[in-house]
């Protein structure tokens, strides 16, 4: 069995459930040590975080940077979290220090995390001023039918009791320091095989991280022709020696894949040998214009995490909205403008009236008056 270690967050020791590594949570519900990904809603719709051990794919469009985002805050949580860091991205590309000097900092965002927070609590204050002095005038601006209804925050993770998770601000980096911290995989040249060098690398980072540390693997464009991959039997063949070794490790690998480099049944293929598959599809100025303005794209669970189960567990909702806001990764539930879910209901109530076609003793005559 693993040594046991305590986690902390900004220096407060903190129980995490009988976790082995620092930063590692094993809920009694799952019966397996699980990590968290750096954001509270892309935890929550994982179903708590990422297990060890574990292969989670990202499904992209080239060129779109929300894949990536989710990927820099995986390996800035296991920076924050004191994990070793591991990452590699496709050869002749782009320069590995690019995508490495995107991650945000924790330790940072932290600091100004906690200057907005005071300026929210005084702007707070003098809005509950503002209120008292108006008396009963806020009551005339809500509807007398929407006055007593609890108001719901479509945030995923906002409410959210994980505090081993940091909150992050995409716009501060890393230090020179912390990015010396990261692994980063560096092509040995010539003729040599890629995928076996990559998996060779992988599996050295993980021998030096030993049976003490937990080994993130960041893995961004993974499916690029620039690996060397010939065909997709060769990249699932890829696929199923990284999950193989990762099972006997204390270690999460996070890849992402693009869309349009695979046909239909190739993901497929891949999405069977991932753990998890989370494909993001990027809104239309159409769609977004009139169905969901708030949003800029669309997260779709089309896998999720079976943990000690030969099923996955049941979910209610499977799409959620994603957008950036304040530098910050929002994942929120996906619901209809209130004007748009009006004129959708009037159009049904019109529609069963329409095809009515008079009275009957079976006929059940709904009520005209709307209040």
């Amino acid at each position: 069995m693993f040594p046991s270690e305590t986690a902390t967050v900004d220096g407060n020791p903190i129980r995490t459930g009988g976790a082995t590594f620092v930063g590692m949570q094993s809920p009694l519900s799952l019966g397996q040590q699980i990590v968290s990904s750096g954001c509270t809603g892309l935890n929550q719709i994982l179903g708590g975080g990422i297990p060890v051990g574990s292969v989670l794919v990202f499904q992209d469009k080239p060129w779109i940077v929300y894949s990536d985002r989710f990927l820099h805050v995986v390996a800035a949580e296991g920076l924050a979290a004191g994990h070793s860091v591991a990452v590699a991205v496709p050869p002749n590309s782009r320069d590995s220090q690019s995508f490495v000097s995107l991650i945000p900092s924790a330790g940072k965002s932290q600091a100004r995390n906690s200057a907005e927070k005071d300026k929210t609590n005084l702007r707070r204050h003098d809005d509950n001023l503002d209120a008292n002095v108006g008396g009963s005038d806020e009551d005339l601006r809500i509807a007398w039918r929407y006055k007593d209804i609890p108001k719901v925050n479509p945030v995923l993770g906002s409410s959210s009791h994980d505090k081993t998770t940091h909150k992050y601000d995409l716009g501060v980096k890393l230090d020179v320091s912390e990015v010396a911290d990261i692994a980063q995989f560096f092509s040995p040249g010539g003729t040599t095989n890629l995928p076996d060098a990559l998996i060779s690398w992988i599996q050295e980072q993980s021998t030096k991280c030993g049976t003490s540390r937990t080994l993130r693997v960041v893995l961004p464009d993974i499916d690029s022709p620039l690996w060397g991959f010939h065909g997709v039997a060769q990249f699932c063949q890829f696929l199923f020696r990284l999950k193989n070794h990762v099972r006997s490790t204390s270690t999460i690998v996070c890849l992402s894949i693009s869309h349009d480099l695979h046909e239909r049944s190739d993901l497929r293929s891949i999405r069977r040998l991932s753990d998890a598959y989370l494909a993001i599809e990027v809104l239309g100025d159409d769609v977004r214009s009139h169905l969901y303005p708030d949003f800029q794209a669309i997260c779709r669970i089309e896998k999720a995490f079976t943990i000690n189960s030969l099923r996955p567990p049941p979910m209610t909702d499977h799409e959620f909205g994603l957008k950036i806001k304040k530098r910050r990764i929002t994942i929120e539930r996906l619901h209809l403008p209130p004007e748009l879910q009006d004129s959708v209901q009037r159009e049904t109530s019109n529609a069963k009236k329409s095809t009515g076609g008079g009275l009957n003793c079976q006929t059940v005559r709904e009520n005209d008056l709307d209040f």
